[in-house]
């Protein structure tokens, strides 16, 4: 926008000088400048966000806290559930008993869009928002029907 300031400027000084077809053309040079200068200042790659976590996510990443209505549930342990993702897919590995002898594994397609995990379930979808995200964190928010759980993971 400076650039098509200082034009504005710069024609509005030679106007005077230059018959009307002059001015005609210098006008709609004018003109071309500040669409050029707008069109340059607002086009962005909103895809470069939802790049970034779907790069960060990949990995395996451990529950070590889980908050639900606003109560710290179970001290995380070495059953604690587990999120894989891949690039399509997260599988959730968790454990059916308390001694860590029954694991379980389900697998199901995502996607991130606008700072939300959005996973297939069966043909039922569950939307995690993501609150943090960076190389060592995954900070995510779930609302269901009855209740609001915070759960952070550490990436393995």
């Amino acid at each position: 926008m400076v650039i098509t300031y200082y034009s504005v400027l710069f024609y509005l000084s030679i106007i005077n000088n230059f018959n009307k077809k002059t001015i005609m053309k210098l006008l709609k040079k004018i003109i071309l400048n500040i669409f050029i200068g707008l069109l340059f200042f607002s086009c962005t790659n909103d895809d470069d966000s939802n790049k970034k976590e779907d790069e960060l996510i990949i990995g395996t990443w451990k529950l070590i806290s889980n908050i639900e209505n606003g109560e710290e549930l179970l001290a995380p342990s070495d059953c604690d559930l587990l999120f894989i993702f891949t690039t399509d897919r997260v599988t959730t590995q968790y454990y059916e008993d308390e001694n860590c002898t029954t694991q379980l594994n389900d697998t199901w397609s995502y996607f991130i869009y606008d700072d939300t995990i959005t996973i297939n379930e069966s043909h039922d979808f569950a939307d995690l928002v993501i609150l943090e995200l960076n190389s060592s964190t995954l900070k995510i928010k779930e609302i269901d029907d009855i209740n609001t759980s915070i759960s952070t993971y550490k990436k393995q």
